[in-house]
């Protein structure tokens, strides 16, 4: 299954698709959609891929609330230990972007 979504996630050839995988999975709320989608960030080799997966996180509708808002950065936070150095390296990079800790709220 992870395949499958890493296939659609890279697709090189539409980038719709890569946007559309990823704001499904973002949609989940959990942390294992944000993982797949991180982790196929870290594996982009086209710029275009890249930017529709970034653009996706960017645009994830629980920025709107500041409840989802702060879900989300725990969720990378939390990504920043992930035993796959891919998914940790941009979760930090993406914290980091938004003037947050890396360090997970007390």
């Amino acid at each position: 299954m992870i395949e499958v979504l890493h296939r659609l996630l890279l697709d090189p050839d539409d980038t719709g698709v890569t946007q559309e995988t990823a704001e499904a999975l973002l949609q989940r709320g959990d942390v294992q959609g944000l993982r797949v989608v991180l982790a196929a960030l870290a594996r982009a080799q086209n710029l275009e891929s890249a930017d529709h997966l970034v653009a996706a996180i960017a645009c994830d509708p629980r920025w709107m609330t500041e409840s989802g808002a702060g879900q989300f950065v725990e969720q990378l936070r939390e990504l920043t230990s992930d035993e796959d150095v891919g998914v940790r390296n941009e979760a930090q990079n993406l914290l980091l972007g938004m003037g947050k800790s890396v360090e997970p709220s007390t």
